[in-house]
């Protein structure tokens, strides 16, 4: 049995790996949606979403009760950093024990000069 230092240094190590190269996003499946400035949350994507898309139809969900936070939001693509996974958690709002922002407005780009290099590179 590992130490809760142990277990919080595992965790952080995922997310700081996960964060760093984001497995892709297809189409299907809950993505990881860029809030503000470092923050991600859980995005799933409408039933009847085409995979190709843009915007994107999607609904964020809490990371761990999957409960909708938000109604139905038109997501641009370069704000989907790439698939959701687990290690992504410690960056939501939930797991902050934040609300979310009341104006969000997902429906325009990322400014390119705050993406790191490796997102605009691979946003392309």
């Amino acid at each position: 049995m590992q130490s809760p230092s142990l277990q919080f240094t595992a965790m952080l190590t995922a997310m700081l790996t996960a964060r760093q190269k984001p497995a892709p996003w297809t189409g299907h499946g809950d993505a990881a949606v860029r809030i503000g400035e470092r923050g991600l949350e859980r995005g799933r994507p409408l039933p009847e979403q085409r995979p190709d898309a843009d915007p994107v139809a999607l609904v964020l969900i809490h990371p761990d009760t999957e409960t909708a936070l938000t109604g139905t939001l038109h997501c641009a693509r370069t704000r989907i950093h790439g698939a959701w996974t687990e290690p992504y958690r410690l960056l939501t709002h939930a797991l902050a024990g934040r609300d979310l922002p009341h104006d969000i407005d997902l429906s325009t780009e990322v400014p390119s000069h705050r993406l790191r290099r490796d997102d605009r590179v691979r946003d392309r």
